[in-house]
């Protein structure tokens, strides 16, 4: 639990084109109440909650949870999707939308290890600017 579990936890996100789960994450981090993140993400009561806890249960704690993705979300701007839809382009993989990050973890572990070392330096460089 910690750091590199959260940014591998969005890195996936980003590569499986979760739009919805990135726009939650995001406008939670910014402080915006449910109904406003239901509304604007297209989401139901269900995906908010379970978005949210996998992330804090990555981080191990909410309220760092928060600050650490309102850091990386701009990061992963950089980052091309690898599933489009429900095809990995990588491998030519039919995949379900459920096991998007599965496949992403066990299949295609180096580019996802790739961009999790990038943000880490990024973030590593920015901390010693300040």
């Amino acid at each position: 639990m910690g750091l590199h579990e959260l940014i591998d936890y969005l890195v996936r996100l980003k590569l499986a084109n979760n739009a919805k789960a990135l726009c939650i994450l995001e406008m939670a981090a910014n402080g915006e109440s449910p109904r406003r993140i239901y509304e604007a993400c297209d989401a139901t009561r269900y995906e908010f909650k379970h978005y949210l806890s996998k992330a804090r249960e990555k981080m191990g704690d909410g309220f760092k949870t928060f600050i650490i993705i309102k850091h990386v979300l701009p990061l992963l701007d950089n980052i091309q999707p690898i599933i489009i839809n429900n095809r990995c382009i990588i491998c030519n993989t039919s995949i379900y939308y459920a096991d998007a990050l599965n496949h992403l973890h066990y299949k295609h572990r180096d580019i996802v290890e790739k961009h999790i070392n990038k943000i880490i330096e990024k973030l590593v460089k920015r901390i010693a600017r300040n």
